[in-house]
C-alpha cells in the first residue's frame, strides 16, 4: 500500500488488552475523509472508547481545497453538517472541537 501502509491485519477490529487506556481511537489515512470501519467502531464502543474519522488537507492542494470548501460560511457549515451527518450515520462520534490545520491563502 502507499506510504508505508499495510493492509489492516485486524479486519474484524483488534481485541487487546489495551483499550483501558485509550478515551478516543483516531482512525487515520491521508485521504481527505477517512470513514473508520464498523469492526474498529464496534470494537472500541465495545470498550467504552470514542471513535473519530479524520478529515484532512496537506499540501497546496490542501491549502486550495480549503479555498473552496471554507471560503465563506455557508459552504463551512454544509460541509461540517455533510461530516455530521456521516459520523451519526455510520455510528462512529463527532468531534465538536475539530481544527483545521492547513492554512488559507
Amino acid at each position: 500500500m502507499k506510504g508505508g501502509y499495510v493492509e489492516d491485519k485486524w479486519v474484524q477490529g483488534c481485541e487487546n488488552d489495551d483499550w483501558y487506556l485509550m478515551d478516543v481511537f483516531v482512525y487515520f489515512s491521508h485521504s481527505l475523509v477517512t470513514i473508520p470501519p464498523p469492526c474498529w467502531t464496534n470494537t472500541a464502543h465495545r470498550h467504552g472508547v470514542k471513535v473519530l474519522g479524520t478529515f484532512i488537507t496537506e499540501w497546496d492542494e490542501g491549502k486550495a481545497t480549503c479555498n473552496e470548501m471554507l471560503s465563506t460560511k455557508e459552504p463551512a457549515q454544509m460541509y461540517a453538517e455533510r461530516l455530521a451527518e456521516l459520523a451519526t450515520s455510520l455510528g462512529f462520534d463527532e468531534d465538536k472541537g475539530s481544527e483545521v490545520h492547513n492554512c488559507l491563502l
